[in-house]
């Protein structure tokens, strides 16, 4: 019984690593409802909206996330900002840090 828990536990986990796209686009880029960037090609900057679970009245919420993954492997960063009142300079600052990014010349995610 519990070789059975474990392969169904190892199963689920893989068959969940892969970019899953709804279909839908928001500003050109798609949307997304799992991210792997395991699934991402090496050397590229990738756009997407990350679709979150619906809010109680059913309104559908959406992330914007840029990844920048490099032609070798390596350490994962992630960067995370949000609004707090009227300051929106940490948006920017993680926009312009991922634009800078040259995906070709990068180790890592």
């Amino acid at each position: 019984m519990k070789i059975n828990f474990i392969a169904s536990v190892l199963f689920a986990a893989f068959a969940r690593s892969a970019m899953v796209y709804t279909g839908d686009t928001i500003d050109g880029y798609q949307v997304a409802s799992q991210i792997d960037v395991d699934a991402l090609p090496p050397g590229s900057n990738t756009r997407v909206w990350l679709q979150m679970p619906r809010s109680s009245i059913g309104q559908s919420w959406h992330v914007p996330v840029m990844i920048a993954k490099g032609k070798e492997g390596g350490k994962r960063l992630l960067m995370n900002s949000g609004i707090h009142g009227d300051g929106l300079n940490g948006i920017r600052v993680v926009q312009r840090v991922i634009n800078d990014i040259d995906a070709s010349k990068l180790k890592g995610v």
